[in-house]
């Protein structure tokens, strides 16, 4: 009991003897102001208890909450080991020049390894598919402490590539960091991108991913004044070949036809099926000389060609050289022009 209740109490026992003292010996007007008194200190005992009482509440309150988060504290570093080993995310800590210190069991999965003995002490350099990769993580670690998400190609102890998504950050020597294995969603990435850019018969670009290229080259060709050619053809006679022979035959045709470009044209130039037995062929950094010698050279070889039911095949050429100010309709339109005037003067030939 604390001093200021053994005051009141005091006080109090004082009052009510006092009164009782006036009550018995009948004196009316001394009984009347210690009425008065008792009703004060009657509301101020009250109140100090009710004070005293919510305060010690309050301390038995926080005195709970207290010992709660000491509690909680001593199961989350009790647990702490178990949450990471048993982590589906891989956990990982390494030296900056790349010795691995600790490694979880999910870590260890994506890499390969049966144990942390077997990978602890080796250097992560090796397991860098680029190194440049790396130079690049630890760039942006010394600039910035951390990096996240970034993506990086690593290679298994079997030497398999796999996609790693890395977020960490540095402390003096040490990086410490988490990680995840992201090569199937990688891979289905680029398999529906594929779908979205890629014609399913030919296994070139469609037209919708010609037009995003056509379009920066367009620009390109623009801004740094450098040649540009575009030439479009198509197939004489196609639709001969689908009622007489089936639309089977008629397949094989386009992808012969597409074989033989692919084998003659760059890895720079855009090769793209413009639509049905049309393709189009957009050649960066030509000139008009080296396009239409190219151009020709296709020719005649699809020419000499024998397809599919010993079918000899022709083609028709239109080129379109890029001119200052031109858009990508302008070139289209022009080179469409020359592969209608191709077909118009007896086919198997190119035009301008």
């Amino acid at each position: 009991m604390s001093l200021k209740k053994v005051l009141i109490a005091i006080f109090t026992a004082l009052i009510v003897a006092i009164l009782l003292y006036s009550y018995l010996t009948l004196n009316k007007d001394f009984l009347i102001i210690y009425a008065t008194i008792v009703t004060l200190i009657a509301f101020t005992s009250v109140y100090f208890l009710i004070k005293s009482s919510s305060k010690n509440t309050e301390n038995a309150e926080s005195i709970k909450i207290d010992n709660g988060e000491t509690r909680e504290f001593k199961i989350s570093q009790k647990e702490c080991k178990s949450l990471i080993e048993n982590s589906q995310i891989g956990i990982f800590t390494t030296t900056i020049e790349g010795e691995v210190l600790y490694a979880n069991d999910s870590l260890m999965k994506i890499m390969g390894y049966e144990s942390l003995d077997e990978l602890r002490g080796k250097n992560i350099i090796n397991a860098y598919k680029d190194p440049a990769q790396r130079a690049c993580f630890l760039s942006e670690l010394r600039e910035h402490g951390r990096v996240d998400n970034i993506e990086m190609n690593f290679l298994t102890k079997n030497r398999e590539e796999k996609v790693i998504q890395i977020s960490a950050h540095i402390e003096g020597n040490i990086i410490s960091g988490i990680c995840t294995d992201i090569t199937e969603r990688v891979e289905m990435e680029k398999n529906l991108e594929k779908l979205a850019t890629t014609d399913k018969l030919t296994c070139i670009y469609n037209r919708h991913k010609f037009d995003e290229i056509f379009k920066t080259e367009v620009e390109r060709a623009s801004r740094y004044k450098t040649p540009l050619t575009l030439i479009m053809f198509d197939i004489d006679h196609f639709k001969y070949v689908n009622d007489n022979h089936g639309h089977g035959t008629g397949d094989e045709v386009l992808q012969g036809v597409v074989n033989i470009v692919k084998k003659n044209i760059r890895d720079a130039d855009i090769f793209a099926r413009w639509g049905g037995e049309e393709f189009v062929i957009l050649s960066p950094q030509t000139d008009s000389k080296s396009a239409t010698a190219l151009t020709e050279k296709l020719r005649k070889t699809i020419e000499s060609y024998s397809f599919v039911k010993d079918l000899t095949i022709t083609c028709s050429f239109g080129i379109a050289f890029y001119e200052d100010k031109d858009s990508t309709e302008t070139l289209i339109k022009r080179a469409d022009a020359a592969l209608y005037r191709a077909k118009n003067q007896g086919r198997n030939r190119v035009e301008v």
